[in-house]
């Protein structure tokens, strides 16, 4: 009996791998990068990076463009232009421009995630300019922009200024109450790929952008930081500067942060007031002039500056927010969480944001000022 039972589950086995059509990897070519650009008409192209699984092959990736009504009618369009057949399972990121963007990426990013050989910590970003421009870039130190465009986006988000923006993360703020998702923009320049801001987004649209240095601070708020440079030009400061002093008068300093912890409590319900509290400690990389930092009030008053500077940074960053009604920052979340019952919709949130009142205070020190001590 047992035997049976075991010839027959054998049977079985065979007739369900009969089944399976078999794919070979030198008939794969993996999708690693798409690009989304937007015409005239309303026409999505679609450029996408492949992945060519081929020892005789002289080159290890191909680019190939296509244009259809849907991000998945660009992929069928996609396999008539290759002789292999083209799979996603490896895909590491998406790009949108910024008319698309700012057009709405919803329909993509639906089409994203009902694929379910897309992993969800696939990242996304904005293009300035046209995507497929970015893809075909010509730049020997490039062989694989694809690869070089993920890593570029994975260093610059575990080592650096830029905000996680994973299909999961993007998703989450789409559709969570008190939070607004923000992607990283990239920018081509002098034939190489640069990151050159945050795009904040709204019901999936791109609503606004934000510079590199104002990225860094949301990134701070969102997220404690273990290690970042980002270097902070001073105005209005009260510092002794040497006479020799640079000839744009621009006092700067760079900075890596070693600590850093962001506190957002709701302390008027009513009148909707937060009080936003940020301590950072960091070591000084460089200093644009000569400053004697053996002195300890000097470097009191450098760290005073300093925390004022970016007080101002971040007042200014939270306007921006509100005028574009985007919060990249999070105050909703604290909302919901601190009023019982609120019932509080993304609308309703949406109209509420550009009325708070944030009320900003910076703790910061250094740690180390180099080897002037």
């Amino acid at each position: 009996m047992r035997k049976n039972k075991l010839w027959l589950w054998l049977f079985i086995l065979l007739l369900l791998s009969g089944c399976a059509k078999p794919k070979t990897l030198e008939q794969i070519g993996m999708v690693t990068t798409k690009g989304y650009d937007i015409g005239n008409d309303g026409i999505i192209k679609g450029t996408m990076v492949v992945l060519m699984i081929d020892p005789s092959a002289q080159q290890k990736t191909g680019v190939m463009t296509a244009k259809a009504l849907t991000a998945r009618g660009i992929r069928i369009k996609g396999d008539l232009f290759s002789s292999k057949k083209l799979l996603s399972g490896q895909l590491r990121v998406v790009l949108f421009s910024e008319a698309l963007g700012r057009h709405g990426i919803k329909p993509f990013t639906d089409t994203l995630v009902r694929d379910p050989s897309i992993s969800d910590l696939t990242y996304l970003a904005i293009v300035e300019g046209e995507t497929e421009e970015m893809l075909r870039i010509n730049n020997k130190q490039i062989p694989d922009v694809g690869q070089h465009i993920f890593k570029l986006i994975d260093h610059n988000v575990k080592w650096s200024i830029v905000p996680s923006s994973t299909l999961h993360e993007t998703l989450h703020g789409n559709y969570s109450v008190g939070i607004d998702p923000v992607l990283p923009i990239l920018k081509k320049s002098d034939n190489e790929v640069k990151v050159s801001g945050l795009a904040l987004l709204k019901d999936n649209k791109m609503v606004g952008k934000v510079s590199e240095t104002k990225s860094y601070y949301l990134k701070t708020i969102r997220s404690p930081i273990k290690s970042g440079e980002f270097e902070i030009p001073i105005s209005g400061h009260s510092l002794s500067l040497d006479n020799n002093h640079l000839a744009h008068k621009q006092l700067a300093v760079t900075l890596d942060t070693v600590f850093s912890k962001a506190k957002i409590k709701l302390i008027n319900q009513k009148k909707l007031e937060f009080d936003l509290k940020l301590k950072i400690n960091a070591r000084l990389q460089e200093i644009n002039t000569d400053v004697n930092l053996r002195k300890p009030k000097t470097v009191q008053l450098l760290e005073k500056e300093i925390a004022n500077q970016m007080k101002k940074d971040i007042e200014q960053l939270i306007a921006y927010c509100q005028s574009v009604d985007s919060d990249p920052i999070g105050l909703g979340e604290e909302y919901r969480s601190s009023v019982r019952h609120s019932k509080l919709t993304r609308e309703k949130w949406h109209k509420m944001f550009p009325d708070a009142k944030v009320n900003v205070k910076v703790d910061f020190t250094l740690v180390k000022t180099g080897l002037v001590e």
